[in-house]
């Protein structure tokens, strides 16, 4: 499962910068009371603001010494077969979530993916499930709006890259994910527009 995420996040982040460049041609500690339901509803709540809690305190600019001090994870450098430069990642071993960052020359912040072990685990904070037959009413530079409104509701963003030398936003992934861990990806370009859209049927 370890090689599937780091491979996964090399795919993505490959697949966004592809689709743009053809298109231009806290956990919640909340004190628990005496019930069992209340208890396992606490945690539930916790494990879903959990899964992004790393992804959303990166943000694109960040030097690599404030990513540092800002996740209070261990940094690891991506040394695998498909490990794209500057990569390193930042994983709660404990839970399985955290962020996978490429850094550019300045070790300044101009990619970052989420990490997790299971597309179902982000399918509770996607509004409604989706179907494979939904891809063929997604269009190539369709607006995000009319995607939300295709599928239901908004989708995960699961990975955002710039440009490596002024870190503008050159695109956006995002997953809708069912409970199964099928889903549907859309990467985006940076003026929310529909790039490339895949259907998977499993993690």
């Amino acid at each position: 499962m370890i090689k599937f995420k780091r491979i996964a996040v090399v795919i993505s982040v490959c697949m966004l910068l592809s689709s743009i460049f053809t298109a231009c041609s806290s956990k919640n500690n909340s004190s628990k009371d005496q019930s069992g339901s209340s208890a396992s509803s606490s945690s539930l709540d916790n494990k879903k603001s959990e899964v992004l809690e790393a992804y959303k305190k990166v943000n694109l600019g960040m030097t690599k010494e404030e990513v540092d001090s800002t996740l209070d994870l261990e940094p690891k450098a991506e040394t695998g077969k498909y490990a794209i430069k500057g990569t390193v990642n930042y994983e709660d071993m404990d839970t399985g979530y955290g962020v996978s960052v490429i850094y550019n020359d300045k070790n300044m912040v101009f990619a970052k993916t989420a990490i997790y072990s299971s597309n179902s685990e982000i399918a509770s904070l996607c509004k409604e499930p989706v179907k494979e037959e939904q891809v063929d009413k997604i269009k190539k530079d369709m607006d995000y709006k009319d995607v939300i409104n295709i599928l239901g509701g908004e989708g995960v963003e699961c990975n955002i890259t710039g440009k490596e030398t002024d870190l503008s936003v050159i695109g956006v992934i995002r997953r809708w994910a069912n409970k199964d861990g099928s889903g549907i990806q859309i990467v985006f370009s940076k003026d929310d527009k529909v790039g490339n859209v895949i259907y998977f049927n499993h993690d």
